[in-house]
Protein backbone atom coordinates (compact mmCIF):
# COMPACT_ATOMS: atom_id res chain seq x y z
CA UNK A 1 0.00 0.00 0.00
CA UNK A 2 2.89 2.27 0.86
CA UNK A 3 4.56 1.27 -2.30
CA UNK A 4 1.56 2.85 -4.14
CA UNK A 5 1.31 5.98 -2.65
CA UNK A 6 4.57 6.53 -3.00
CA UNK A 7 3.94 5.71 -7.21
CA UNK A 8 0.85 7.96 -6.64
CA UNK A 9 3.00 10.82 -5.37
CA UNK A 10 5.66 10.48 -7.38
CA UNK A 11 3.03 10.77 -10.40
CA UNK A 12 1.77 13.81 -8.65
CA UNK A 13 4.96 15.46 -8.39
CA UNK A 14 6.02 15.40 -12.18
CA UNK A 15 2.45 16.60 -13.13
CA UNK A 16 2.47 19.06 -11.03
CA UNK A 17 6.57 20.08 -12.48
CA UNK A 18 4.98 20.65 -16.50
CA UNK A 19 4.82 23.75 -17.52
CA UNK A 20 1.89 22.45 -19.72
CA UNK A 21 -1.42 23.61 -17.70
CA UNK A 22 -3.11 20.16 -16.66
CA UNK A 23 -5.95 19.50 -14.14
CA UNK A 24 -8.62 16.37 -12.80
CA UNK A 25 -11.64 15.93 -11.81
CA UNK A 26 -13.63 13.41 -10.60
CA UNK A 27 -16.94 12.35 -12.09
CA UNK A 28 -19.13 14.69 -10.35
CA UNK A 29 -17.04 17.21 -11.90
CA UNK A 30 -14.71 17.90 -8.81
CA UNK A 31 -11.48 19.20 -9.28
CA UNK A 32 -9.27 16.83 -7.66
CA UNK A 33 -5.55 18.13 -9.24
CA UNK A 34 -4.55 21.70 -10.48
CA UNK A 35 -1.11 21.49 -11.81
CA UNK A 36 1.57 24.56 -11.67
CA UNK A 37 0.75 25.11 -15.48
CA UNK A 38 -2.66 26.09 -14.33
CA UNK A 39 -1.97 27.98 -11.44
CA UNK A 40 0.51 29.98 -13.55
CA UNK A 41 -2.00 30.08 -16.52
CA UNK A 42 -5.07 31.44 -14.47
CA UNK A 43 -3.97 33.22 -11.48
CA UNK A 44 -5.49 30.80 -8.95
CA UNK A 45 -3.26 28.68 -6.84
CA UNK A 46 -4.56 25.01 -6.49
CA UNK A 47 -5.71 25.20 -2.71
CA UNK A 48 -8.08 27.64 -4.09
CA UNK A 49 -9.37 25.30 -6.99
CA UNK A 50 -9.58 21.79 -5.66
CA UNK A 51 -12.74 20.63 -4.22
CA UNK A 52 -14.60 23.31 -6.46
CA UNK A 53 -17.26 22.07 -8.89
CA UNK A 54 -16.78 22.39 -12.81
CA UNK A 55 -20.40 23.06 -13.93
CA UNK A 56 -21.02 24.40 -17.43
CA UNK A 57 -21.43 27.47 -17.27
CA UNK A 58 -20.26 30.96 -17.85
CA UNK A 59 -19.53 33.62 -14.76
CA UNK A 60 -18.30 37.42 -15.01
CA UNK A 61 -16.27 38.24 -11.53
CA UNK A 62 -12.96 37.23 -12.01
CA UNK A 63 -12.95 37.32 -8.19
CA UNK A 64 -15.45 34.32 -8.35
CA UNK A 65 -13.43 30.96 -8.48
CA UNK A 66 -17.29 29.62 -10.09
CA UNK A 67 -16.15 32.18 -12.96
CA UNK A 68 -12.80 29.98 -13.80
CA UNK A 69 -14.10 26.61 -12.86
CA UNK A 70 -17.36 26.99 -15.19
CA UNK A 71 -14.68 27.90 -18.20
CA UNK A 72 -13.00 24.97 -17.37
CA UNK A 73 -15.83 22.29 -17.17
CA UNK A 74 -16.07 19.80 -19.61
CA UNK A 75 -19.26 19.49 -22.23
CA UNK A 76 -21.87 17.14 -21.47
CA UNK A 77 -20.23 14.79 -24.07
CA UNK A 78 -17.10 14.42 -22.21
CA UNK A 79 -19.79 13.00 -19.54
CA UNK A 80 -20.88 10.34 -21.75
CA UNK A 81 -17.16 9.15 -22.12
CA UNK A 82 -16.20 10.95 -25.84
CA UNK A 83 -13.21 13.03 -25.76
CA UNK A 84 -13.47 16.88 -26.58
CA UNK A 85 -11.44 19.89 -27.99
CA UNK A 86 -12.86 23.12 -27.12
CA UNK A 87 -11.70 26.84 -27.46
CA UNK A 88 -12.59 28.83 -24.75
CA UNK A 89 -11.39 32.18 -23.50
CA UNK A 90 -10.31 32.08 -19.26
CA UNK A 91 -10.61 34.72 -17.45
CA UNK A 92 -7.42 35.39 -15.17
CA UNK A 93 -8.11 36.44 -11.13
CA UNK A 94 -6.07 39.55 -12.29
CA UNK A 95 -8.68 39.72 -15.24
CA UNK A 96 -6.88 39.73 -18.10
CA UNK A 97 -8.33 37.11 -20.71
CA UNK A 98 -6.28 34.22 -22.41
CA UNK A 99 -7.76 32.21 -25.02
CA UNK A 100 -7.01 28.50 -24.97
CA UNK A 101 -7.98 25.25 -26.55
CA UNK A 102 -9.02 22.66 -23.78
CA UNK A 103 -8.60 19.11 -24.56
CA UNK A 104 -10.81 16.75 -22.24
CA UNK A 105 -9.78 12.79 -22.04
CA UNK A 106 -12.47 10.80 -19.90
CA UNK A 107 -10.76 8.03 -17.91
CA UNK A 108 -13.36 5.08 -17.94
CA UNK A 109 -13.32 1.74 -16.01
CA UNK A 110 -13.73 -1.85 -17.10
CA UNK A 111 -17.34 -1.37 -16.38
CA UNK A 112 -17.26 1.64 -19.18
CA UNK A 113 -18.16 4.07 -16.20
CA UNK A 114 -16.78 7.39 -16.29
CA UNK A 115 -14.20 7.45 -13.14
CA UNK A 116 -11.97 11.07 -13.89
CA UNK A 117 -11.67 13.41 -16.55
CA UNK A 118 -8.27 14.70 -17.92
CA UNK A 119 -7.79 18.40 -19.04
CA UNK A 120 -5.07 20.06 -20.87
CA UNK A 121 -4.99 23.91 -21.61
CA UNK A 122 -3.15 24.27 -24.94
CA UNK A 123 -2.43 27.59 -27.13
CA UNK A 124 -4.66 27.88 -29.78
CA UNK A 125 -2.32 27.48 -33.32
CA UNK A 126 -3.74 28.62 -36.68
CA UNK A 127 -4.73 27.27 -38.77
CA UNK A 128 -6.39 25.12 -35.83
CA UNK A 129 -8.81 22.36 -36.79
CA UNK A 130 -10.13 21.26 -33.75
CA UNK A 131 -12.11 24.94 -33.73
CA UNK A 132 -14.27 23.80 -35.80
CA UNK A 133 -16.61 23.08 -33.16
CA UNK A 134 -20.54 22.29 -32.75
CA UNK A 135 -22.74 24.79 -32.79
CA UNK A 136 -23.64 24.77 -29.21
CA UNK A 137 -20.00 24.65 -28.27
CA UNK A 138 -19.41 28.17 -29.77
CA UNK A 139 -22.45 29.55 -28.60
CA UNK A 140 -20.82 28.53 -25.08
CA UNK A 141 -17.28 29.84 -25.95
CA UNK A 142 -18.68 33.11 -27.56
CA UNK A 143 -21.10 33.60 -24.53
CA UNK A 144 -18.26 33.64 -22.44
CA UNK A 145 -16.39 35.80 -24.60
CA UNK A 146 -19.47 38.74 -24.57
CA UNK A 147 -19.27 38.50 -20.76
CA UNK A 148 -15.48 39.70 -20.00
CA UNK A 149 -15.85 42.16 -22.30
CA UNK A 150 -19.11 43.34 -20.83
CA UNK A 151 -17.02 43.49 -17.68
CA UNK A 152 -14.02 45.02 -19.14
CA UNK A 153 -16.38 47.53 -21.12
CA UNK A 154 -18.97 48.25 -18.93
CA UNK A 155 -17.98 46.77 -15.54
CA UNK A 156 -20.65 44.18 -15.72
CA UNK A 157 -21.19 41.18 -17.31
CA UNK A 158 -24.76 39.88 -15.48
CA UNK A 159 -26.62 41.24 -18.27
CA UNK A 160 -26.23 39.98 -21.75
CA UNK A 161 -26.80 41.41 -24.89
CA UNK A 162 -25.06 43.34 -28.18
CA UNK A 163 -27.31 44.78 -30.14
CA UNK A 164 -27.69 48.79 -30.18
CA UNK A 165 -30.33 49.21 -28.13
CA UNK A 166 -28.41 47.01 -25.07
CA UNK A 167 -25.45 48.86 -25.79
CA UNK A 168 -27.07 51.80 -24.88
CA UNK A 169 -28.43 50.41 -22.06
CA UNK A 170 -24.98 49.21 -20.25
CA UNK A 171 -23.53 53.03 -21.00
CA UNK A 172 -26.86 54.23 -18.95
CA UNK A 173 -26.54 52.08 -16.75
CA UNK A 174 -22.89 52.44 -16.20
CA UNK A 175 -23.80 56.23 -15.82
CA UNK A 176 -27.02 55.69 -13.19
CA UNK A 177 -24.33 53.69 -11.12
CA UNK A 178 -21.84 56.43 -11.07
CA UNK A 179 -24.10 59.14 -9.22
CA UNK A 180 -26.71 59.04 -6.22
CA UNK A 181 -29.92 60.24 -8.83
CA UNK A 182 -32.68 58.76 -9.39
CA UNK A 183 -33.79 56.30 -12.14
CA UNK A 184 -36.50 54.90 -13.50
CA UNK A 185 -36.76 51.92 -15.70
CA UNK A 186 -38.87 51.40 -18.89
CA UNK A 187 -39.84 48.24 -19.90
CA UNK A 188 -42.84 45.60 -20.40
CA UNK A 189 -43.50 43.02 -18.07
CA UNK A 190 -40.69 40.25 -18.17
CA UNK A 191 -38.31 42.27 -19.55
CA UNK A 192 -35.68 42.62 -16.72
CA UNK A 193 -36.28 45.38 -15.15
CA UNK A 194 -35.15 44.75 -11.65
CA UNK A 195 -32.59 42.63 -12.78
CA UNK A 196 -31.61 46.12 -14.81
CA UNK A 197 -32.07 47.93 -11.54
CA UNK A 198 -29.85 45.43 -9.22
CA UNK A 199 -26.86 45.83 -11.84
CA UNK A 200 -26.97 49.79 -11.22
CA UNK A 201 -27.16 48.99 -7.40
CA UNK A 202 -23.98 46.74 -7.81
CA UNK A 203 -21.93 49.38 -9.76
CA UNK A 204 -22.21 51.54 -7.34
CA UNK A 205 -20.72 53.18 -4.35
CA UNK A 206 -23.45 51.46 -2.68
CA UNK A 207 -22.97 47.66 -3.58
CA UNK A 208 -22.05 47.11 -0.32
CA UNK A 209 -25.23 47.81 1.57
CA UNK A 210 -28.72 45.88 0.44
CA UNK A 211 -30.89 46.16 -2.43
CA UNK A 212 -34.38 46.19 -1.28
CA UNK A 213 -37.24 45.96 -4.21
CA UNK A 214 -41.01 46.58 -3.76
CA UNK A 215 -43.84 45.54 -5.67
CA UNK A 216 -46.11 48.95 -6.18
CA UNK A 217 -48.84 46.81 -7.81
CA UNK A 218 -48.74 43.69 -5.98
CA UNK A 219 -48.83 44.87 -1.92
CA UNK A 220 -51.17 45.97 -0.45
CA UNK A 221 -51.19 49.98 0.41
CA UNK A 222 -50.98 49.19 4.09
CA UNK A 223 -47.66 47.13 3.63
CA UNK A 224 -45.70 49.37 1.38
CA UNK A 225 -46.18 51.81 3.88
CA UNK A 226 -44.53 49.56 6.89
CA UNK A 227 -42.14 49.36 4.46
CA UNK A 228 -41.28 52.46 3.56
CA UNK A 229 -41.53 53.79 7.03
CA UNK A 230 -38.63 50.93 8.15
CA UNK A 231 -36.63 51.73 5.38
CA UNK A 232 -36.65 55.46 5.55
CA UNK A 233 -35.87 55.18 9.47
CA UNK A 234 -33.24 52.58 8.61
CA UNK A 235 -31.17 54.99 6.30
CA UNK A 236 -31.90 57.90 8.52
CA UNK A 237 -29.89 56.15 10.92
CA UNK A 238 -27.05 55.92 8.33
CA UNK A 239 -27.25 59.09 8.23
CA UNK A 240 -26.52 60.07 11.30
CA UNK A 241 -24.66 57.67 12.57
CA UNK A 242 -22.01 57.24 9.99
CA UNK A 243 -21.66 53.07 10.41
CA UNK A 244 -22.64 51.22 7.33
CA UNK A 245 -23.51 47.64 7.56
CA UNK A 246 -25.06 45.60 4.78
CA UNK A 247 -28.08 45.38 6.41
CA UNK A 248 -28.69 48.91 5.92
CA UNK A 249 -30.59 50.02 2.74
CA UNK A 250 -28.71 51.00 0.11
CA UNK A 251 -30.98 50.90 -3.24
CA UNK A 252 -34.99 51.17 -3.12
CA UNK A 253 -36.00 49.51 -5.89
CA UNK A 254 -40.25 50.56 -7.11
CA UNK A 255 -41.46 48.35 -9.18
CA UNK A 256 -44.67 49.70 -11.47
CA UNK A 257 -44.56 52.86 -9.53
CA UNK A 258 -47.42 54.48 -11.31
CA UNK A 259 -49.13 51.95 -8.07
CA UNK A 260 -47.41 53.53 -5.49
CA UNK A 261 -50.17 55.92 -3.26
CA UNK A 262 -49.75 59.61 -3.63
CA UNK A 263 -48.92 59.68 0.08
CA UNK A 264 -45.96 57.39 0.02
CA UNK A 265 -45.00 59.59 -2.77
CA UNK A 266 -44.86 62.37 -0.63
CA UNK A 267 -43.00 60.28 1.72
CA UNK A 268 -40.25 59.39 -0.34
CA UNK A 269 -39.44 62.50 -1.58
CA UNK A 270 -39.35 64.42 1.82
CA UNK A 271 -37.13 61.86 3.14
CA UNK A 272 -34.55 62.86 -0.05
CA UNK A 273 -35.13 66.71 1.14
CA UNK A 274 -34.26 65.80 4.52
CA UNK A 275 -31.01 64.31 3.38
CA UNK A 276 -29.86 66.90 0.66
CA UNK A 277 -30.02 69.08 3.36
CA UNK A 278 -27.71 67.43 6.34
CA UNK A 279 -25.50 67.27 3.29
CA UNK A 280 -25.17 63.60 4.12
CA UNK A 281 -24.08 60.94 1.26
CA UNK A 282 -25.02 57.71 2.62
CA UNK A 283 -28.42 58.26 1.60
CA UNK A 284 -30.76 55.44 0.35
CA UNK A 285 -31.24 55.89 -3.46
CA UNK A 286 -34.16 55.46 -5.59
CA UNK A 287 -34.48 53.23 -8.59
CA UNK A 288 -38.33 52.41 -10.02
CA UNK A 289 -39.86 50.81 -13.25
CA UNK A 290 -43.17 51.32 -14.75
CA UNK A 291 -44.58 49.41 -17.80
CA UNK A 292 -46.09 53.10 -18.78
CA UNK A 293 -44.15 55.73 -20.90
CA UNK A 294 -43.04 58.09 -17.69
CA UNK A 295 -44.34 61.19 -20.01
CA UNK A 296 -47.76 59.62 -19.76
CA UNK A 297 -47.54 59.13 -16.10
CA UNK A 298 -47.31 62.47 -15.34
CA UNK A 299 -49.73 63.70 -18.03
CA UNK A 300 -52.17 61.26 -16.20
CA UNK A 301 -51.60 63.09 -12.75
CA UNK A 302 -50.08 59.55 -11.37
CA UNK A 303 -47.22 60.61 -9.69
CA UNK A 304 -46.85 64.09 -8.21
CA UNK A 305 -44.51 66.56 -9.63
CA UNK A 306 -41.91 66.59 -7.25
CA UNK A 307 -41.53 62.75 -7.36
CA UNK A 308 -41.64 62.59 -11.33
CA UNK A 309 -38.97 64.78 -11.04
CA UNK A 310 -36.56 62.71 -8.42
CA UNK A 311 -37.29 59.85 -10.51
CA UNK A 312 -36.65 61.29 -13.97
CA UNK A 313 -32.77 62.25 -13.69
CA UNK A 314 -31.73 58.82 -15.41
CA UNK A 315 -34.52 57.27 -17.88
CA UNK A 316 -33.45 53.67 -19.10
CA UNK A 317 -35.50 51.95 -21.74
CA UNK A 318 -35.37 48.30 -22.31
CA UNK A 319 -36.21 46.70 -25.62
CA UNK A 320 -38.59 43.49 -25.96
CA UNK A 321 -37.20 40.38 -26.29
CA UNK A 322 -38.59 40.25 -29.70
CA UNK A 323 -36.62 43.27 -31.01
CA UNK A 324 -33.29 42.03 -29.53
CA UNK A 325 -31.97 40.38 -32.80
CA UNK A 326 -29.21 37.77 -32.11
CA UNK A 327 -29.15 38.37 -28.47
CA UNK A 328 -31.53 35.83 -28.35
CA UNK A 329 -29.00 32.94 -29.00
CA UNK A 330 -26.83 34.46 -25.93
CA UNK A 331 -29.29 35.09 -23.75
CA UNK A 332 -30.82 31.15 -24.67
CA UNK A 333 -27.60 29.90 -23.79
CA UNK A 334 -26.93 32.17 -20.44
CA UNK A 335 -30.32 31.54 -19.21
CA UNK A 336 -29.78 27.68 -19.53
CA UNK A 337 -25.79 27.82 -18.14
CA UNK A 338 -27.64 28.93 -15.23
CA UNK A 339 -29.48 26.26 -14.62
CA UNK A 340 -26.47 24.29 -15.19
CA UNK A 341 -25.09 25.54 -12.11
CA UNK A 342 -25.11 23.14 -9.04
CA UNK A 343 -27.23 20.64 -11.24
CA UNK A 344 -25.75 16.99 -11.06
CA UNK A 345 -27.79 17.48 -15.09
CA UNK A 346 -25.23 19.61 -17.40
CA UNK A 347 -27.00 20.59 -20.60
CA UNK A 348 -24.49 21.93 -23.90
CA UNK A 349 -27.10 23.79 -25.35
CA UNK A 350 -30.03 23.83 -28.09
CA UNK A 351 -30.82 21.75 -31.12
CA UNK A 352 -30.87 23.98 -34.57
CA UNK A 353 -34.74 23.44 -35.03
CA UNK A 354 -35.36 25.10 -31.65
CA UNK A 355 -33.69 28.06 -32.35
CA UNK A 356 -35.30 28.21 -34.98
CA UNK A 357 -38.99 28.21 -33.25
CA UNK A 358 -37.78 29.94 -30.79
CA UNK A 359 -36.95 32.94 -33.30
CA UNK A 360 -40.37 32.59 -34.81
CA UNK A 361 -42.08 32.86 -31.53
CA UNK A 362 -43.09 36.50 -30.36
CA UNK A 363 -42.49 35.92 -26.45
CA UNK A 364 -44.92 38.42 -25.15
CA UNK A 365 -43.57 37.60 -21.29
CA UNK A 366 -39.89 38.47 -22.61
CA UNK A 367 -37.67 37.10 -21.01
CA UNK A 368 -39.09 36.11 -18.04
CA UNK A 369 -41.39 34.03 -20.46
CA UNK A 370 -37.77 32.52 -22.15
CA UNK A 371 -36.76 31.77 -19.04
CA UNK A 372 -39.46 29.76 -17.79
CA UNK A 373 -39.60 27.80 -21.10
CA UNK A 374 -35.96 26.89 -20.45
CA UNK A 375 -36.46 25.59 -17.13
CA UNK A 376 -39.33 23.22 -18.08
CA UNK A 377 -36.92 22.22 -21.29
CA UNK A 378 -33.95 21.73 -19.09
CA UNK A 379 -35.85 19.11 -16.26
CA UNK A 380 -37.23 16.96 -19.12
CA UNK A 381 -34.14 16.81 -20.96
CA UNK A 382 -32.10 13.68 -21.36
CA UNK A 383 -29.34 14.89 -24.07
CA UNK A 384 -26.55 16.95 -24.46
CA UNK A 385 -28.97 19.39 -26.22
CA UNK A 386 -32.53 20.22 -25.71
CA UNK A 387 -34.44 19.76 -28.81
CA UNK A 388 -37.94 20.25 -29.85
CA UNK A 389 -39.83 17.45 -27.73
CA UNK A 390 -38.48 18.87 -24.48
CA UNK A 391 -39.77 22.06 -24.90
CA UNK A 392 -42.95 22.62 -23.00
CA UNK A 393 -46.83 21.52 -24.54
CA UNK A 394 -47.74 25.20 -23.97
CA UNK A 395 -44.68 26.44 -25.98
CA UNK A 396 -45.93 24.68 -29.01
CA UNK A 397 -49.55 25.37 -28.41
CA UNK A 398 -48.42 29.31 -27.77
CA UNK A 399 -46.64 29.26 -31.29
CA UNK A 400 -48.88 27.66 -33.33
CA UNK A 401 -51.54 30.19 -31.73
CA UNK A 402 -49.54 32.87 -33.16
CA UNK A 403 -49.04 31.47 -36.48
CA UNK A 404 -52.72 31.67 -36.92
CA UNK A 405 -53.10 35.26 -36.08
CA UNK A 406 -55.46 37.61 -34.35
CA UNK A 407 -58.97 37.31 -35.60
CA UNK A 408 -59.42 39.98 -38.79
CA UNK A 409 -61.92 42.92 -37.25
CA UNK A 410 -64.74 44.14 -40.02
CA UNK A 411 -64.34 47.04 -41.68
CA UNK A 412 -65.84 49.83 -40.20
CA UNK A 413 -67.66 52.16 -42.81
CA UNK A 414 -69.10 55.30 -42.55
CA UNK A 415 -72.54 55.80 -42.09
CA UNK A 416 -74.08 57.63 -45.02
CA UNK A 417 -71.45 54.97 -46.93
CA UNK A 418 -73.51 52.00 -45.24
CA UNK A 419 -76.36 53.70 -45.59
CA UNK A 420 -75.48 54.21 -49.86
CA UNK A 421 -74.24 50.41 -49.76
CA UNK A 422 -77.74 49.27 -48.47
CA UNK A 423 -79.89 50.95 -50.90
CA UNK A 424 -77.61 49.88 -53.36
CA UNK A 425 -78.02 46.45 -52.99
CA UNK A 426 -81.83 46.66 -52.22
CA UNK A 427 -82.49 48.36 -55.38
CA UNK A 428 -80.60 45.99 -57.36
CA UNK A 429 -82.37 42.88 -56.05
CA UNK A 430 -85.71 44.22 -56.91
CA UNK A 431 -84.33 45.47 -60.39
CA UNK A 432 -83.78 41.44 -60.91
CA UNK A 433 -86.82 40.29 -59.48
CA UNK A 434 -88.80 42.54 -62.05
CA UNK A 435 -86.40 41.87 -65.29
CA UNK A 436 -85.19 45.64 -64.89
CA UNK A 437 -88.90 46.57 -65.58
CA UNK A 438 -88.37 50.45 -63.98
CA UNK A 439 -91.99 50.73 -63.35
CA UNK A 440 -92.69 47.59 -61.84
CA UNK A 441 -89.58 48.41 -59.44
CA UNK A 442 -90.90 51.58 -58.54
CA UNK A 443 -93.93 50.57 -57.29
CA UNK A 444 -92.29 47.64 -55.28
CA UNK A 445 -89.72 50.26 -53.53
CA UNK A 446 -92.43 52.40 -53.06
CA UNK A 447 -90.71 55.54 -54.58
CA UNK A 448 -91.44 57.78 -57.97
CA UNK A 449 -90.33 56.47 -60.96
CA UNK A 450 -88.05 59.98 -62.03
CA UNK A 451 -86.43 59.23 -58.48
CA UNK A 452 -85.42 55.81 -58.87
CA UNK A 453 -83.34 56.90 -61.98
CA UNK A 454 -81.56 59.47 -59.88
CA UNK A 455 -80.91 57.04 -57.39
CA UNK A 456 -79.86 54.25 -60.19
CA UNK A 457 -77.39 56.98 -61.15
CA UNK A 458 -76.39 58.60 -57.87
CA UNK A 459 -75.45 54.84 -56.76
CA UNK A 460 -73.92 53.71 -59.91
CA UNK A 461 -76.12 50.87 -60.45
CA UNK A 462 -75.65 50.00 -64.16
CA UNK A 463 -79.40 49.70 -66.41
CA UNK A 464 -78.98 46.11 -67.98
CA UNK A 465 -82.78 46.43 -69.44
CA UNK A 466 -81.21 46.12 -72.95
CA UNK A 467 -78.89 43.07 -71.92
CA UNK A 468 -82.50 40.61 -71.15
CA UNK A 469 -83.26 38.80 -74.44
CA UNK A 470 -86.92 38.31 -74.92
CA UNK A 471 -87.81 41.35 -72.60
CA UNK A 472 -91.52 42.96 -73.50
Amino acid sequence: MKKRIRKSRKLETVFNAVATPLFLLDARRVVQFFNSGCEELTGWSAADVVGTVCDYETGSDPAEVETLTGRLAPPPAVLDGREAIVPTELLRRDGKRVTRMLHFFPLVDEDDCLRSIVGIAVPIREPERAVESSPARRLHAELAAQRSMLRQRFGQGSLIGGCSAMLRVFRQIELAAASHAGVCIHGATGSGREHAARSIHLQSELHNRAFVPLDCRRLPPSELKQALVRLLEASADTADTGTVTSLQPGTLYLGDVEALPRDLQQMIVDSQNATSETGSTSDCRVVASTQCRIDDLQKSDSLIEEFFFLLTAVCIELPPLNERGDDLQLLGQALLEEMNRDDEKQIGGFGDEVWRLFRQYNWPGNIDEFRQVISEAHAVCSGELIQVGDLPFRFRTGLDAQAVGPAVEPQQLPLQELLDQVEADRIRFVLEQTRYNKTKTAQLLGIPRPRLYRRMEALGIEDLEHRIPNKK
